[in-house]
């Protein structure tokens, strides 16, 4: 995992990339999930997160971003180094 904190602040959902591919929540389900509208939605346990992540959800938020094709999960600089 990343020598730097993850927090929910860092995270950019770019949903207009989106294309439903889903791979976020296949490797990701407890930060990120596909909602009723078909695109990347935090999951709760992210979207309730307060301050640093901890490593098992930041790792998830790292390696959802890692594989999603349309680049819609961003983080902020130097925080996707994992």
């Amino acid at each position: 995992m990343s020598q730097h904190p993850i927090s929910k602040g860092s995270i950019r959902l770019e949903r207009d990339l989106c294309i439903g591919a889903g791979m976020c929540e296949s490797v990701g389900a407890r930060a990120f999930h596909v909602d009723d509208e078909g695109l990347v939605a935090f999951s709760d346990d992210l979207a309730n997160a307060d301050g640093p992540l901890d490593n098992d959800l930041g790792r998830a938020v790292v390696e959802a971003a890692a594989v999603c094709p349309a680049q819609a999960i961003l983080l902020a600089d130097g925080l996707d180094d994992a």
